[in-house]
């Protein structure tokens, strides 16, 4: 019954941490938040499809909410295969174990068609996924630069990884830019 009562009280915690806009405790955990570090790729991130690749993704300067950069990806024919695309980080130094984490990212849409974009964060240990949050509702249509936020429940002290995903689904089209990441950690 305790347990029961601690993850209530926890989870309710974090919800009003993420609804109020509450800032964390510790520093930014994601290595190049701002998408301005690199040569010819952005530095610490790297993009993937799964399935045909339809997609284009860029390291662009046509738009970005801070500074020269943001990740983007657009695609303009439906994929009838299943195909998706994502640009990730993976993290593995300096887990913050028994913390509760804030994924943040700002998004700026063009056209999405449903089912849309969404951000995750995921934690792994030996050989199977601990941990992972998303938005509850993906992003679509067309809207200016709009933060959205993530809530993770306190990590595992098993977890060995944090991946970050900034996720366009399959048969949506569109473009979509993604700047000024951060995940961060907190207390209970």
């Amino acid at each position: 019954m305790k347990n029961v009562a601690y993850i209530i009280i926890a989870t309710l915690l974090l919800f009003i941490r993420c609804i109020f806009d509450i800032q964390p405790e510790n520093s930014d955990i994601i290595k190049n938040g701002n998408i301005e570090e690199g040569e010819q790729t952005p530095a610490y991130w790297a993009f993937a499809v799964v399935g045909q690749n339809k997609y284009v993704s860029d390291w662009s300067m046509e738009r970005y909410r801070n500074f020269n950069h943001s990740l983007k990806i657009a695609i303009q024919s439906i994929d009838d295969g299943g195909a998706f695309a994502y640009w990730w980080q993976l993290i593995e130094s300096d887990i913050p174990h028994n913390k509760c984490l804030i994924l943040k990212a700002h998004i700026k849409t063009e056209n999405i068609s449903p089912p849309g974009i969404n951000i995750a964060v995921r934690t792994d240990g030996p050989n199977r996924v601990l941990g992972f949050a998303d938005l509850k509702s993906t992003v679509k249509g067309s809207e200016d630069w709009t933060s959205y936020s993530v809530c993770l429940p306190p990590v595992d002290f098993k977890t060995e990884k944090i991946y970050i995903f900034l996720i366009i689904y399959p048969k949506t089209t569109g473009v979509v830019y993604f700047d000024d990441i951060s995940l961060t950690s907190y207390d209970l």
